[in-house]
């Protein structure tokens, strides 16, 4: 089956410049040239909790609603990390749901610039030593 998917996405790359780039793009941070491979790859990509409870940068989590490609992980990251976060909850009523807010990216910056600038207070809050 991998020589078809890789077939098939061959022909989509030879068809179109979008596609060849969107898809150039999501293989070579894994440094690979084979589709089928990549999907294998990603499929195996995963944080375990004891990876979870590594992480102690601060974070600002966005959890739209109806989220199409990892529905529930928002939640599960934000449960699952013991440093500073944030969870930003996006609604189908203001207009910012489904994955990256595609419908309201105004709104969605906002609040994601407004959580940088609530973070990069408390630290210049901070005195330096």
């Amino acid at each position: 089956i991998a020589a078809e998917i890789n077939q098939g996405m061959a022909e989509g790359m030879e068809q179109s410049i979008d596609f060849r780039f969107t898809i150039k793009m999501r293989m070579e941070p894994y440094g690979i040239d084979d589709f089928a491979e990549l999907l294998v790859k990603i499929a195996d990509y995963q944080l375990s909790p004891a990876e979870m409870q590594q992480i102690t940068t601060p974070l600002l989590i966005a959890d739209p609603e109806g989220e199409q490609f990892w529905p529930g992980q928002s939640r599960q990251l934000f449960e699952g990390i013991p440093g500073p976060k944030e969870l930003i909850s996006f609604t189908a009523a203001e207009g910012t749901d489904l994955h990256c807010q595609p419908k309201a990216n105004g709104l969605a910056s906002q609040r994601l610039f407004d959580g940088f600038a609530r973070y990069l207070g408390a630290q210049s809050a901070t005195p330096v030593s």
